[in-house]
């Protein structure tokens, strides 16, 4: 059978040998939970980075090192959520600035950084887990807290 495809409709192709592709480019994103541990993630990623540029070149502070030592606790746990990290970390921050900056900028930064890093996704990600539980007491979920 000859068919002659100057006199064809569009609707009259034949179908028989055809073959559709369905291309789909629109970007996945993660779901809520997902996005959350891989900010969990990068906090403890940035909070190790801290304390390795710490070990690297410690800084004789009588003051900061019982508190790298809670922070290496801490953070061998895996642990940036909740108070303990928190509490830590911004008084980590609080003596590193008030240490003399002339000698030691490089080492200063490379742990400040990190840490401050780490400290704020850690508080972001409790402030998005408190905006969840709230959000449910409000739908009327655990609401015997």
């Amino acid at each position: 059978m000859h068919i002659d495809t100057k006199t064809l409709l569009p609707g009259s192709i034949p179908t028989q040998n055809t073959h559709r592709l369905v291309v789909i480019t629109a970007q996945a994103h993660p779901d809520e939970f997902a996005r959350l541990e891989m900010s969990t993630a990068d906090a403890l990623a940035a909070a190790r980075a801290a304390l390795a540029a710490y070990h690297a070149d410690p800084i004789a502070d009588p003051a900061l090192q019982p508190v790298i030592r809670a922070l290496d606790d801490v953070i061998g746990r895996g642990r940036v959520l909740g108070p303990a990290f928190h509490d830590l970390a911004d008084e980590a921050l609080r003596y590193l600035s008030q240490i003399e900056a002339d000698t030691m900028s490089a080492t200063l930064c490379a742990i400040q950084r990190p840490l401050g890093e780490a400290l704020t996704l850690a508080l972001r990600l409790s402030d998005l887990l408190a905006a969840e539980r709230e959000i449910g007491w409000h739908r009327g979920i655990d609401r015997d807290r």
